[in-house]
């Protein structure tokens, strides 16, 4: 599938800090999807299996970052992720931030519940490698590829950052799809 950007619009979407970029780029594919290939879809909320990110009993390692270290045109702060070297690095991160990115990591949404709303700076080194997890029935089974090679995500988030994951079940905002055509031609 071939779509382009007019060059004025371009020229527009080069200007914009990265959380509105990162907003306008969704808003266009979104746009086409329903162009191309007549989209429907809708959101409802559905009780499912997450994580809640809490405090471990140690609290909190790591330290809130100053005003200077944060950066402009990005509300958030700035997250590296180092799949290959399993390291996550965060700089004037707010913790639900981080709980997004572990989201993605482990394969199922991850709560922010730590009541943590300042910006931090820390480094997280698991064992490096795709880590997910897997439900097995009875929870979720850490299925790290690299065993011998650093301690796994789980491990590493309550020793190296005083923080836990801990199952639950949750109210999920979850995108249903009602149709979906094949797409038009170019």
């Amino acid at each position: 599938m071939d779509a382009r950007i007019d060059g004025n619009l371009y020229a527009q979407l080069v200007t914009l800090h990265p959380p509105q970029l990162e907003n306008a780029r969704r808003n266009m594919l979104q746009g086409m999807l329903v162009d191309r290939f007549g989209l429907k879809a809708h959101f409802e909320s559905r009780d499912l299996p997450v994580y809640s990110l809490i405090l471990a009993k140690s609290g909190p390692k790591f330290k809130e970052s100053t005003p200077d270290e944060l950066y402009p045109g990005y509300p958030e702060g700035l997250m590296q992720v180092l799949f290959m070297d399993g390291r996550i690095t965060g700089k004037g991160v707010a913790i639900d931030l981080l709980a997004k990115r572990l989201s993605a990591e482990i394969g199922h949404v991850v709560i922010d519940k730590t009541g943590l709303t300042g910006r931090y700076d820390f480094t997280l080194k698991c064992a490096p490698g795709e880590i997910r997890a897997l439900p097995d029935g009875d929870g979720w089974v850490d299925v790290s590829k690299a065993e011998d090679s650093g301690p796994s995500l789980f491990s590493a988030l309550e020793e190296q950052l005083g923080l836990k994951l801990i199952e639950q079940k949750s109210q999920v905002e979850v995108l249903v799809v009602d149709q979906i055509d094949k797409p038009t031609e170019n």
